[in-house]
């Protein structure tokens, strides 16, 4: 039985790690997604500013590339992060039945060992009311 907790503890903690591991990821690809909105954002300021600034319009070029690799760079890194986040919900899911599992073997058999415990209880009791109804009938 005590094995059995200790297991159980274990498995919950695994969980709870792959939980915080899963939270992490999901906290880094909302990260990334605001560093593209914010690429974009500047993006249109540049955009506004070399249509205005002679000077600008001529580095415009290179600051353009770079923002076209600059966003390859994020949504690489998001389809990484999406499939790590996969894999990390998946592994959530299979932890959770896991621990979920040996919760239910634990409660039947805590149930099982009180159903046996009652019965042994109530055999005891039968056997003082039978002992008492003896007595009684052997006193009449």
């Amino acid at each position: 039985m005590k094995g059995l907790l200790n297991l159980i503890r274990v498995h919950r903690w695994r969980l709870d790690e792959k939980r915080r591991e899963l939270v992490e990821l999901e906290l880094l690809a909302e990260d990334l997604v605001n560093q593209g909105r914010q690429l974009e954002i500047n993006l249109k300021d540049e955009q506004a500013l070399a249509r205005t600034d002679v000077e600008s319009g001529f580095t415009y070029g290179g600051y353009a590339r770079s923002v076209i690799e600059r966003r390859e760079k994020l949504a690489d890194s998001l389809d990484q992060i999406g499939e790590r986040i996969s894999t990390a919900n998946d592994e959530v899911q299979e932890l959770f039945r896991e621990v979920k599992s040996y919760e239910i073997l634990q409660e039947t058999s805590e149930r099982k060992a009180e159903e046996k415990e009652a019965r042994m209880e109530q055999e005891t009791l039968d056997e003082l009311g039978g002992e008492v109804f003896r007595r009684r009938r052997k006193a009449v």
